[in-house]
């Protein structure tokens, strides 16, 4: 699932700029309960944060195609999974600075 957010990163770097893409994983209590925040965080081409709900549509792109390939259906798959789990991805970007992902997910007992 992070998987595909990563793979994104590498898609939508900027040209002539080498990618550079930090994870991070802290274990995190709510309500109670043990969950595990994972971040992902590039220095791509980044996105204006009024799309942030938009790229986790199926079949959605913000930029042609012709530009930028893929199915657009990566992140609505991650999107999906985590909220099986009743848990939430968000993306905050900026654009032409970077992307941020934030995964929320129970920790594995």
């Amino acid at each position: 699932m992070s998987s595909m957010a990563f793979s994104n990163s590498l898609k939508f770097s900027k040209a002539g700029v080498a990618p550079v893409i930090t994870i991070a994983a802290e274990t995190v209590c709510q309500e109670g309960k043990a969950f595990v925040r994972i971040i992902l965080k590039d220095n791509g081409i980044g996105f204006e944060q009024k799309y942030s709900e938009r790229i986790f549509g199926t079949f959605t792109w913000l930029h042609t195609k012709d530009k930028y390939e893929g199915a657009g259906l990566g992140l609505s798959i991650c999107k999906k999974i985590v909220e099986r789990h009743s848990r939430t991805i968000v993306a905050k970007g900026v654009e032409n600075e970077g992307t941020v992902f934030e995964i929320l997910l129970p920790a594995k007992n």
